[in-house]
């Protein structure tokens, strides 16, 4: 029994370490002949295995509060996201920047129905 439970205490404590990137500032959006914009809200979220210290990179994002995008990118932090917008496609293409040894930069250009609705950082 005790040793269950030690298993248990170490597989929970050794998951690893999630960091949240960006709960970023609103994109407004205005699609073509629509009278009002939607805003548009992103997060990153980073999680790194603490047995390989892998990451895992994670984006999601939000049209007017209503989940549009969520997906793991590449090992790299890199690809391309899908999800569904009003019924039409959605894809966020996304890329890491190296800025310095520890700092980076998520960023994702937003299409939504084949047109560019901007860029989430």
């Amino acid at each position: 029994m005790r040793n269950l439970l030690f298993l248990l205490v170490a597989g929970v404590s050794g998951c690893g370490i999630t960091t949240i990137y960006g709960d970023n500032s609103a994109l407004m959006y205005r699609a073509p002949g629509d009278l009002s914009a939607t805003t548009i809200t992103s997060r990153f979220t980073i999680e790194r295995d603490n047995w390989d210290g892998r990451k895992q990179y994670t984006i999601t994002a939000y049209a007017d509060g209503e989940q549009i995008i969520h997906g793991q990118l590449g090992p790299t932090g890199s690809g391309d996201v899908t999800g569904s917008w009003r019924g039409k496609p959605a894809v966020a293409v996304c890329s890491r920047t190296q800025l310095t040894q520890r700092l980076i930069e998520m960023s994702c250009r937003l299409i939504l129905n084949g047109e560019l609705a901007g860029t989430i950082k």
